[in-house]
Parts: C-alpha cells; structure tokens; sequence
C-alpha cells in the first residue's frame, strides 16, 4: 500500500509526466487545449506589459479570465460524464466571452499599444 502511494505520489511530482509537461503528448493531440495554452503564455505578455505601465485593475481582471479559458478547457478533459465536460467546456466559452471584452476595453482605451493578431 505505502508503495503504491509512494508511486503514485512520485507520478504527480514528476515534472517530465503528461499532466505537468505541456508539451505532452495530451496537449498536442487536443488543439484546445494547445491553443489555449497558448494564448494564456501571451496573455502573461500583455499583462506584464500592462503591470509595467501601471495599470492593476484592467490588467488583473483581465489575466484571470484569459488564464480561466485554459485552466477550464483542460479540467474539461478530466470530466466524469458528457454533461460535466460540457459544463467546463461552457465555462471556458464565457471566459473567453469576458476576456473578449477586457481586451476590448484595454485596446479601446489606449492603455497600451499592443499587437493582437501576432498569434
């Protein structure tokens, strides 16, 4: 017992196992979760950018749900049924709504100049 806890425990600190590489296997053969990854690494860009012009609110608001898409999207994959994985799956669709707006915000009010296609 205490070895299969001990093997178990040794999996999940890993850092070359799939659930903490994001360069598995898992994250490329499922584009969402790919591409969403992907666009929390440029949001972490944009919102040390924000930070770096001193604006803390617009850019914590939008950092969490930038970074929500991603973390729901993948919590999805580990559904126990279609119904839960398609609440997760709905949960990551509002977050991108919201992300969308603070984008939005952050590009209409000219709080920084920032390229948003470059992905």
């Amino acid at each position: 017992m205490a070895s299969t806890i001990q093997n178990q425990s040794s999996k999940i600190n890993n850092p070359t196992s799939k659930i903490n590489n994001p360069k598995s296997t898992i994250m490329k053969e499922n584009l969402v979760l790919e591409k969403t990854y992907q666009f929390a690494l440029t949001s972490v860009e944009l919102y040390k950018l924000l930070i770096s012009k001193n604006e803390y609110v617009l850019s914590k608001q939008f950092f969490r749900s930038a970074t929500s898409i991603g973390a729901n999207a993948h919590e999805a994959t580990a559904g126990y049924s279609k119904k839960d994985f398609a609440a997760k799956m709905s949960i990551a669709s509002k977050e991108a709504r919201e992300t969308l707006y603070w984008l939005r915000l952050i590009e209409d009010g000219k709080f920084v100049s920032y390229d948003f296609s470059h992905q």
